[in-house]
């Protein structure tokens, strides 16, 4: 039987990478050779603490691009050996009331390759067919190597934030948060014409990395009032829009300090378990006019779109990039955590 090289995710604090058998695949299904898998913030805080959709133990991983290895029998013949794909985790039901109505990043039962079927931080991955017939799938365009395409599945939520925000009176922005997240929507505000674009992050070496970006101002979090500085910056003003990128608490609270009248607030992050409740003055919303937006996953032309910005350039994703072979996972998972890299992608 042939085997491969896998991350085993046993538990918080818990993983190893192990061999273990190629997937076999069934009728309806497609093995996929993995060529490069990003590791996400989401993975990080399902290994340190674990992921209520996750049970172990499992292979995690969900920014991924692959070559077809081989097809069932039943498979449409779209999909052929030799197909070089970028996926994203997201598997619509197709069927509920959103993704009836085309609005599939709301879908009620979506589930995650990553999550309900085993993820990328391996040698091999088994698409099943529902992720065939309802996933977020799509070819890597000619020219366009594997490792910025695993980069096409964040970019994809980037997108999708952004069609989201109203930019008839934005000549401003904040980001809280210089990672990954950060670093993309950085480059697509600037893409939108944007004046002053800040920058906020408690950590040096990340905001010197998100530098290459060229954000009009960088703020240390550790080192400085980030909402007196914003107050500095803009005469009292405060920014037109802000994007919360980062699942620190605090940041959402600045957010609220340091957004202008009329101005517009993406809650991108997600907050920790236990923490997601934070003080919060709604007449300042009211009086001030104030939007405040969710932003969760995205629809599958988001992947498409970030496919074809990587491809022709208009989004850079390899100075954000630090590659490791899947065999040093736990050297790229370290670096992640102490923050001394922005984004580690594996190559098995």
């Amino acid at each position: 039987m042939e085997e491969m090289h896998a991350v085993i995710y046993k538990g918080p604090g818990d993983y190893a990478l192990e061999k273990m058998p190629v997937p076999s695949i069934s009728d309806d299904e497609i093995l996929v050779k993995v060529d490069a898998v990003g590791l996400c913030g989401s993975d990080l805080r399902t290994l340190k603490f674990g992921h209520r959709k996750v049970t172990p133990p499992f292979i995690l991983g969900h920014e991924i691009s692959g070559t077809i290895q081989a097809t069932g029998a039943l498979v449409d013949p779209r999909w052929a050996p030799g197909m070089r794909l970028a996926l994203a985790p997201v598997v619509y039901c197709g069927t509920c009331h959103f993704c009836r109505r085309g609005q599939f990043e709301l879908c009620q039962n979506y589930r995650e390759i990553g999550q309900t079927w085993s993820g990328g931080f391996a040698d091999y991955i088994a698409l099943p067919q529902e992720a065939l017939q309802h996933g977020v799938i799509h070819p890597i365009p000619q020219g366009l190597d594997a490792i910025p395409a695993a980069l096409a599945e964040p970019l994809a939520a980037c997108l999708h934030a952004l069609d989201l925000v109203d930019f008839r009176n934005v000549h401003s922005a904040a980001i809280f948060g210089s990672g990954a997240i950060g670093c993309l929507l950085l480059q697509l505000l600037r893409n939108q014409g944007l004046h002053s674009i800040i920058i906020i992050d408690p950590n040096e070496t990340r905001l010197q990395i998100a530098g290459h970006f060229h954000p009009d101002h960088r703020i240390n979090a550790a080192d400085e009032d980030s909402v007196e500085r914003i107050r500095i910056l803009t005469k009292d003003l405060g920014v037109d829009l802000i994007f919360t990128a980062t699942a620190a608490p605090i940041a959402q609270q600045q957010a609220l300090e340091s957004i202008s009248k009329g101005g517009q607030i993406v809650v991108f992050a997600g907050l920790p378990k236990g923490q997601s409740v934070i003080p919060f003055d709604l007449n300042k919303v009211h009086y001030d006019c104030i939007r405040l937006i969710g932003s969760s996953i995205y629809a599958p032309h988001h992947h498409q779109q970030a496919l074809r910005s990587i491809a022709e350039g208009h989004i850079d994703v390899e100075h954000i990039i630090t590659t490791y072979p899947l065999v040093e996972f736990q050297r790229g998972v370290q670096a992640a955590m102490s923050g001394k890299i922005i984004k580690a992608v594996f190559t098995p």
